[in-house]
């Protein structure tokens, strides 16, 4: 059974306000993005370098976990668009998940999909 994993985390400076960690099998198609904080114009670009990291590693199903993002702005929310649509171009889909009932609301608003916390 082949247990190794990768696992990468990013943030944004000596005082991030938002951390997003990569993981998933060393072989495999799926992987996990799960930032930790706000998403927003000045962390946004942590968020599509983590995006950008699982596409790297060969990943083409790649779970979004939103349980521990605790605001997102409106260009929070253009990141978030910006990601699913740079994955897409590589052939991944890009999938929400765990996000809050207001988070889920807020990417509505874009006219992206979230499931959360309870589905």
């Amino acid at each position: 059974m082949l247990t190794d994993t990768v696992e990468t985390v990013l943030d944004n400076g000596p005082d991030p306000r938002l951390t997003v960690t990569v993981r998933g099998p060393a072989v495999g198609t799926a992987g996990r993005v799960v930032p930790s904080g706000e998403l927003t114009r000045d962390t946004g670009q942590v968020f599509v370098e983590a995006v950008r990291t699982a596409l790297r590693y060969g990943y083409r199903d790649v779970r979004v976990d939103l349980g521990e993002v605790s605001f997102v702005d409106a260009r929070g929310l253009a990141v978030c668009l910006v990601a699913v649509r740079m994955a897409a171009e590589e052939g991944c889909a890009l999938d929400f998940e765990n996000a809050g009932p207001m988070l889920a609301r807020v990417l509505a608003l874009g006219g992206l999909t979230a499931r959360t916390a309870g589905d």
